[in-house]
């Protein structure tokens, strides 16, 4: 009976919190715990299939992760060895800054190294003064690069992502979307994952740079990303985690109260997904249709493990590949279209 409640306790939470995907349904991340987070998402970068979601289209301000977008449009406008002044007006920009002087002359790269790593608001009002003549004109080019990738729920006013009269606005959905057009991008990857640097201007000053990103020193490789805070946004955050066996997972959180309690969480149910997919498989497969799985993809080359009629890792990682191999989202759920491209290995 004990037995019996198990199973039919595992059927329902898979039920109620699974999507649809290749005729059944496929495992979302489930959280342990609740966010503080107002909005939040994760996205599976290869195929933007949402995994969580807490109102991820809500339209909210987006602190200094809006300096992803500006390094983006930084980078298809100025070349990373353009020589930079900094104008008067980068003086009374507020914090969080790294206290540029007026005159100053900066390389573009190591103004985007100030960027993303120290959030520094008067590099930001620099770089767009440099590209576009004005902040006004430069979020215009920032609008137009954020439609380009889909991110249809945003409107920029600023490079940094300061408080604005005129108002600026993104969604989590649309963050993730920045970052993974981000991702796609050597100088800015590299650059997130560094904790420190240091950059010069050409006169020889040196400016140190530290990361805000926690992460970096709790869970090296495993979380890169931009954070970002105003007392109207409250905390802020956009990145990758690199989740196992599942490959990159885009994060973003708007509007949290403990935003390495969120992350943390999130993090969590990430390296929670491959049990929940083989768990799936065990329900929706019996163990002699497990059986015929394994013979097939032996036969297919790649290697299940033992012939057991168990769901297990193993299976989980060969599946994975197979699917991966056909053109398939490489999700681990075998469902109508697996079966149908392991047809041919079938004895």
């Amino acid at each position: 009976m004990r037995k019996f409640f198990s199973a039919l306790t595992i059927v329902v939470y898979l039920a109620v919190t699974l999507v649809p995907a290749e005729g059944y349904a496929a495992p979302q991340v489930v959280l342990a715990h609740p966010l503080s987070a107002q909005s939040a998402v994760l996205l599976e970068s290869r195929t933007n299939r949402v995994l969580f979601a807490k109102r991820a289209n809500l339209e909210r301000p987006a602190a200094s992760t809006t300096k992803v977008m500006t390094a983006l449009v930084i980078f298809d406008h100025l070349p990373l060895n353009r020589v930079v002044q900094v104008p008067r007006s980068a003086e009374a920009i507020p914090p969080s800054k790294i206290y540029l002087r007026s005159g100053e002359r900066f390389y573009v790269r190591d103004l985007l190294k100030a960027l993303l790593i120290s959030s520094a608001n008067d590099t930001a009002h620099t770089l767009a003064v440099a590209c576009a003549g004005s902040e006004g004109k430069f979020a215009s080019l920032m609008n137009a690069k954020a439609r380009r990738i889909g991110a249809r729920h945003t409107r920029f006013t600023n490079a940094s992502g300061l408080p604005n009269p005129r108002g600026q606005y993104t969604t989590a959905y649309d963050l993730a979307l920045i970052m993974k057009e981000a991702q796609k991008n050597w100088f800015i990857r590299q650059v997130l994952a560094q904790k420190t640097s240091q950059i010069r201007a050409l006169t020889g000053r040196r400016i140190f740079l530290r990361n805000h990103n926690r992460f970096l020193w709790r869970a090296p490789g495993r979380v890169l990303g931009k954070t970002g805070f105003t007392r109207r946004a409250l905390h802020c955050f956009v990145g990758k985690i690199n989740a196992p066996q599942r490959g990159d997972v885009l994060v973003a959180i708007m509007g949290s109260l403990t935003p390495w309690r969120d992350l943390t969480i999130l993090l969590g149910a990430t390296n929670r997904l491959s049990a929940l997919q083989m768990q799936f498989n065990r329900v929706n497969l019996r163990p002699a249709q497990v059986a015929t799985l394994q013979r097939a993809l032996w036969r297919a080359g790649f290697r299940p493990g033992r012939v057991d009629g168990i769901f297990g890792s193993q299976t989980l990682r060969a599946v994975k590949s197979f699917q991966r191999s056909k053109g398939l989202t490489p999700d681990g759920i075998v469902g109508s279209r697996t079966w149908a491209k392991l047809r041919p290995y079938f004895s």
